[in-house]
């Protein structure tokens, strides 16, 4: 299963008073056509998704809770545990 990837924003800088150190984070919208229970993808823009923030089944124009896991070992794994197929709209963060 591939994942289209949507937008991508890096944080930084938040105007110019604070200043972020470290590992940016990395916010990636994402479309994924799921085929049965336990589907998964790999987020190739993530060595590690930190959480997501949004995940929906968006098929035949409805708009679902997706359930998911993220990999404990696979960091950038993200397991659909719900018994459906379809396009699947993802929200991530992590770095």
């Amino acid at each position: 299963m591939v994942a289209s990837e949507q937008t991508e924003t890096r944080v930084g800088a938040i105007g110019n008073v604070v200043t972020i150190t470290g590992t940016p984070m990395k916010i990636g919208v994402y479309t994924v056509t799921k085929g049965e229970q336990n589907d998964w993808v790999i987020l190739d823009d993530f060595t590690e998704v930190k959480e997501i923030l949004s995940c929906y089944n968006v098929s035949a124009g409805a708009r679902t809770v997706e359930n998911f896991t993220i990999d404990e070992t696979t960091k950038n794994k993200v397991i659909f545990t719900d018994v459906s197929s379809g396009t699947i709209s993802i929200v991530a963060i992590g770095i």
